[in-house]
């Protein structure tokens, strides 16, 4: 009766035990997940922000040659002013398959996926640079 009543004991006490561990691996493969997730978000904005930039100081910037005029050479850049021509010859395909997206939009309105803007000078006008992709 004494064999009985320790393996009874032992079960009682091992089942809790038992029970907190599976609850405890299972939260932190939750939390791992979570972070994983966070992570690639973090670094599909953190792309973004990038082509945003590159679009803003030098792939749509209005480019001048060193007198002041349009662009004949060696360009100088005018960030934050933005001329639709070169915003249009931005190559956003080839961006696009770099940066693994499945789509990428660079313009004035706003696109689809995760979005990032910066303010520009479009013309005489102040406006959003929207750059969105998924």
């Amino acid at each position: 009766m004494k064999k009985g009543f320790i393996s009874f004991d032992l079960l009682f006490c091992a089942l809790p035990l038992l029970i907190m561990i599976s609850l405890l691996l299972n939260q932190v493969s939750l939390i791992n997940e979570a972070a994983q997730l966070q992570g690639e978000s973090v670094q599909e904005y953190s792309k973004l922000l990038s082509i945003a930039d590159y679009a803003l100081k030098q792939g749509g910037a209005l480019k001048e040659d060193q007198q002041g005029g349009q662009f004949s050479g060696s360009a100088l850049y005018r960030p934050s002013v933005i001329d639709d021509y070169e915003l249009s010859q931005i190559p956003s395909e080839e961006i696009r398959s770099w940066m693994g997206f499945e789509s990428l939009h660079i313009g004035w309105d706003k696109g689809e996926g995760t979005c990032v803007y910066r303010i520009a000078l479009r013309g005489d006008e102040v406006k959003k640079l929207y750059v969105c992709g998924k």
